[in-house]
């Protein structure tokens, strides 16, 4: 008799991860619980949204294609009306700035074309996250991850030099492409500049950051810790589950708050699945 078991991974996003090391109260309502807040999101990030998605179509389409106008078309044929018009002149401001800066030089990388990387990590947790651009030169063994930013006036040396998802991406493309260096193009647009800079991801920064990702999953799936919920001014400044916390530390109904101000989406995995065959 030999027996096989299939197991069924488990997945760890930059998202999921950036969030269990701020808090795992954040972690366990976000992600275990599913809950997100009923709430529309904030508008600069839907246009963020839509300013991502014109640029994708944009750089799919023939050289000789692109131009001001398909930019603006693609903005108005996709722009939700329901958006303040504020929101609209600010992503046609930024598509302007694109256009007179970047658009029209043809040695520009593509922008916003959204790629997948993974990396398998103990206790069958698949890390795994969506990046706006990557391209691999294999002759010269480098690789570079594309990072775009939108904003009013996006602060350069913040998007540069703290942004931790861009070293999530660059860990795991080092783990695809061992061996090869890596690099991160940040582009920042906003309606008054167009900024691109290309910054290499040092060794000891990609350490640091498998090191993280090694301890989240471990404490996540494989030697699960308690969950432990803060309180604290940071958390009111930002968190959507501020008043989960809030109630629970004041004897306030947490289930009631929960079917009222928090619809479900699809929660993670916490449990391995096995399925033994009997040959």
């Amino acid at each position: 008799m030999v027996q096989s078991k299939t197991v069924v991974e488990r997945t760890l996003s930059p998202s999921q991860k950036r969030a269990w090391l701020d808090c795992r109260g954040k972690w366990d309502y976000g992600y275990r619980e599913g809950l997100v807040p009923v709430e529309p999101p904030q508008e600069r990030l839907t246009v963020g949204k839509y300013l991502h998605a014109v640029l994708r179509q944009y750089h799919t389409e023939p050289s000789e294609r692109r131009s001001h106008a398909m930019l603006m078309e693609d903005l108005e044929r996709t722009w939700d009306s329901q958006l303040s018009e504020t929101s609209r002149k600010k992503a046609v401001n930024i598509l302007n700035t694109f256009w007179n800066t970047l658009g029209k030089d043809e040695e520009v990388p593509p922008l916003g074309t959204e790629q997948e990387l993974s990396v398998m990590l103990p206790n069958a947790v698949r890390a795994h996250g969506f990046l706006d651009d990557l391209h691999v030169d294999h002759v010269n063994q480098l690789v570079t991850i594309g990072e775009l930013k939108t904003g009013e006036d996006p602060d350069e040396d913040f998007y540069v030099f703290f942004n931790p998802q861009v070293y999530d991406y660059a860990w795991m493309a080092s783990k695809q492409w061992v061996g090869y260096n890596i690099q991160v193009r940040h582009t920042l647009l906003s309606t008054a500049k167009a900024v691109r800079r290309v910054v290499p991801v040092e060794p000891r920064v990609l350490l640091e950051t498998e090191q993280e990702w090694l301890i989240c999953a471990d404490e996540i799936y494989g030697h699960p810790l308690p969950i432990v919920y803060n309180r604290t001014m940071r958390c009111a400044r930002g968190c959507p589950y501020y008043l989960l916390c809030l109630l629970r530390g004041t004897g306030g109904d947490v289930e009631d708050a929960k079917r009222v101000r928090y619809a479900k989406k699809g929660a993670v995995r916490l449990d391995v699945e096995q399925e033994v065959e009997n040959v």
